[in-house]
């Protein structure tokens, strides 16, 4: 059990707030697009968002979309404990991240992380039950919890 609850209006509520930034004009589109690919990427993997999801390189997303499903294969240097795994990518996912590979080297990283932690830290999005703030490792709290809920049991994790 744990005190953090994070609900799919919880990362709703991230993704409107990133529109309404770009809206009031303190963020731009390709920081919209960078922000919102990685909160669903980590919302629909569950990867971890310091070891893992900050460390994919555009080249392992183009590969991915070269099969009919598409897979990101995670090299065990991009694994917290060291295991090289295969992520599959949710259909709903294949728009916002072939958008980020657009115009970029393979070797570049997917998503620009550390822009995205600090943005997040600034705003202070609030959780909505429980009294704390987002902060991107909630995503992968999020996709456990809801996993719970869709009936995702443990062996499809691990199969992840």
């Amino acid at each position: 059990m744990t005190a953090r609850i994070i609900t799919k209006a919880d990362v709703e509520r991230v993704l409107s707030v990133i529109n309404q930034e770009m809206e009031g004009g303190s963020i731009d589109e390709l920081h919209v697009q960078q922000f919102a690919a990685f909160v669903l990427f980590g919302a629909y993997t569950g990867q971890r968002p310091y070891s893992t999801i900050s460390q994919l390189k555009v080249g392992q997303f183009r590969e991915a979309f070269e099969h009919e499903k598409p897979t990101v294969r995670v090299e065990a240097a991009q694994d917290k404990i060291r295991m090289a795994h295969y992520v599959p990518l949710h259909p709903r996912l294949r728009k916002p991240l072939e958008v980020l590979c657009e115009s970029r080297g393979s070797g570049e990283r997917m998503f620009a992380f550390v822009s995205f932690y600090k943005w997040a830290r600034q705003q202070k999005i609030p959780l909505s039950r429980c009294k704390q703030y987002f902060i991107p490792s909630d995503l992968r709290k999020f996709a456990e919890q809801w996993g719970d809920v869709i009936g995702w049991n443990e062996s499809n994790r691990s199969y992840v």
